[in-house]
């Protein structure tokens, strides 16, 4: 590798570096930062070194929005727009994207779309898409609008192999791997074969992890020699393939791909994580449970899912001390599900719990903390009642807490029961609604939105729009290809499977309660905690798989919708705009320490080859 990573973060001006450590993925957060960028080196001087390192910049991540969301011609667009200025793209690459943005139809009239998303009608929607997009196939032309929503709302839907099916009749069939090599491959069947490739390698099965890796592979051929690759070219593929490298058990294919990217990319804060947690083995659970540990589960009217979490629970019977499970007031048969498990795991293991109304989340997480055998156990775990954990989950998790042993909990990826490529939750650093700049009121070191005022002059909790701060949602932003498997501190975990020493979970006292009936209780723990400068531990090697919809893909009744934005609301009282500051700080801080003690690590692999 010619460029060294960390003397490359040394170049970008931290109003940059602090917007990129959150990560370098997801369509929108990336397209942001190119706006960043390029603001940075309009302000900067015709000619200065900053401005060159700043335009460069700017110019790769808009590239990479692109990449993120490949059927998005108006994107598509705009990267041509720019390499028309001043060009830099290689030719196959500029072929794609005129190829791409030539098919993009928008109508005029979207709220047919819009009302149908709106009601989180995914099936709908996707009816409504895919009739566009027969019609045009059936005229001999491609409509990418349209397949980019039907692809969305089959992925939604759960059934993304159907959507892959109508991305074949848009764009043809998917080539043979020879046809690469050929060369002059038409640009929409390089698409059809990525696209195809991504919806493999979210499956979950090794035998589609090798054909994602033949098909990403033959993109790749077509813009570089995977030795050395230009600024301009297609990365996503190449990038894409050392990730099924990777979960195929190719660990050093895998290192070298990324090796390739990175020399082009070194600014890809997301794929540094990835590189370096796969080189120093920390994607392996470790051989051990961390110690003791009680799980704890809270349950109202969820009999069946119940059921289903505790089988999943019972193939890790084994790492676990205790199961503590509270029937929060429920009227169906969770009782009956509780006894069954009662028999199975035995009584000296499974301590059951009945209160005769439902008390709320915070009352039950409460609750079940105080009794004496979680007290006795080194770790406490709270797990939703709609949730599976994998076998092995205890066992990762003793791996990242030998990673970050100091850390106030930790927690891990969740991913949808019916649809596994979408993300509900990964790492949450804290976004503030305000610009937060340092002491000395130079440099910024927040990520807020551009153009927001200073905390002085936004926050005032009587406000409607007084809300301090919102949590990251790179995950929301694309499906899980590995982007988000990684072990990293951060400011909150996902309570749906929360790690906590038994004695700190006491200590630090219990959840609010005025965040009843649930949500947002969790998340003000783990803000408690860095409060008194302790973050949290965000470990993305293993995941649970959630029946809860969440974000985009949830449907919400008006008392739900109500009771969430009432939680919000008090959550963000208990948190004044200076106290966001101060941890907002304090976690890119720690998130910059430990990415520069990893781009050390990195570019002593990459010199050593």
């Amino acid at each position: 590798m010619s460029v060294s990573l960390l003397a490359h973060w040394r170049t970008l001006a931290p109003s940059i570096r602090s917007r990129l450590l959150h990560g370098s993925v997801g369509s929108a957060h990336c397209l942001r930062l190119a706006s960043r960028c390029l603001t940075v080196a309009g302000a900067s001087g015709v000619g200065s070194g900053d401005a060159q390192t700043a335009f460069r910049l700017g110019r790769a991540l808009l590239l990479a929005a692109w990449e993120e969301d490949p059927c998005n011609g108006q994107l598509a667009s705009q990267v041509l727009a720019l390499h028309g200025r001043v060009p830099w793209l290689g030719e196959a690459t500029a072929r794609l994207l005129a190829a791409v943005a030539g098919a993009w139809h928008a109508p005029a009239d979207l709220g047919p779309l819009e009302r149908l998303a709106a009601a989180g009608d995914w099936q709908g929607a996707l009816g409504l898409a895919a009739g566009h997009v027969v019609r045009a196939a059936d005229a001999g032309t491609c409509d990418l609008f349209w397949l980019r929503q039907a692809l969305v709302c089959a992925e939604l839907s759960g059934d993304a192999a159907w959507g892959a099916d109508l991305a074949a009749r848009a764009l043809g069939d998917v080539p043979a791997p020879e046809m690469f090599r050929r060369g002059g491959l038409a640009p929409l069947a390089a698409l059809a074969a990525y696209l195809e490739g991504c919806r493999l390698a979210t499956s979950g099965n090794a035998a589609d992890f090798a054909r994602a890796l033949g098909l990403f592979r033959g993109c790749s051929a077509l813009v570089g020699d995977h030795v050395t690759v230009p600024e301009g070219a297609w990365l996503a593929p190449l990038e894409r393939a050392g990730h099924c490298m990777a979960r195929l058990g190719a660990r050093d294919g895998a290192l070298s791909l990324w090796r390739v990217v990175l020399a082009a990319r070194p600014w890809h804060v997301s794929l540094i994580l990835r590189a370096h947690d796969v080189a120093q083995g920390y994607d392996q659970p470790a051989p051990t449970p961390p110690g003791t540990t009680a799980a704890l589960l809270y349950s109202w009217n969820k009999g069946e899912e119940l059921d289903e979490a505790l089988q999943a629970l019972a193939a890790s019977l084994d790492d676990i001390t205790v199961v503590a499970c509270l029937d929060n007031g429920s009227t169906d048969a969770t009782g009956d599900v509780m006894r069954v498990w009662g028999d199975r795991m035995g009584r000296d293991r499974f301590v059951p719990v009945r209160l005769a109304v439902n008390v709320g989340a915070p009352a039950a997480r409460n609750w079940l903390m105080q009794l004496p055998q979680v007290a006795a156990c080194e770790y406490a775990a709270y797990l939703d009642d709609d949730a599976a954990v994998p076998a092995d989950w205890l066992r990762h998790f003793a791996r990242a807490v030998a990673v970050r042993p100091d850390a106030a909990a930790w927690g891990c990826r969740v991913v949808d029961w019916h649809s596994p490529a979408l993300v509900q939750s990964a790492a949450l650093h804290m976004v503030p609604a305000f610009e937060v700049r340092d002491v000395a009121g130079g440099a910024e070191a927040g990520t807020g939105e551009d153009g927001l005022p200073d905390a002085e002059a936004v926050y005032a909790p009587t406000l409607a729009h007084g809300l301090p701060f919102t949590v990251s949602d790179l995950h929301c932003q694309t499906t899980d290809l590995g982007r988000f498997d990684h072990i990293r501190p951060c400011v909150s975990v996902t309570g749906c499977c929360h790690l906590f020493r038994a004695r700190d979970l006491l200590a630090r006292g219990g959840f609010a309660l005025s965040l009843s009936p649930s949500q947002y209780d969790d998340l003000e723990h783990d803000l408690r905690a860095a409060r008194d400068g302790r973050l949290a531990c965000y470990d993305g090697f293993f995941a649970v798989r959630h029946k809860k919809r969440t974000g985009k893909a949830a449907r919400m009744s008006g008392a739900q919708y109500g009771n969430g934005l009432g939680n919000r609301y008090k959550l963000h009282g208990m948190y004044d705009a200076p106290a966001v500051a101060r941890i907002h700080r304090m976690e890119l801080e720690a998130l910059e320490q430990d990415l520069l003690e990893r781009m050390a690590r990195l570019d002593v692999l990459h010199r050593r080859g």
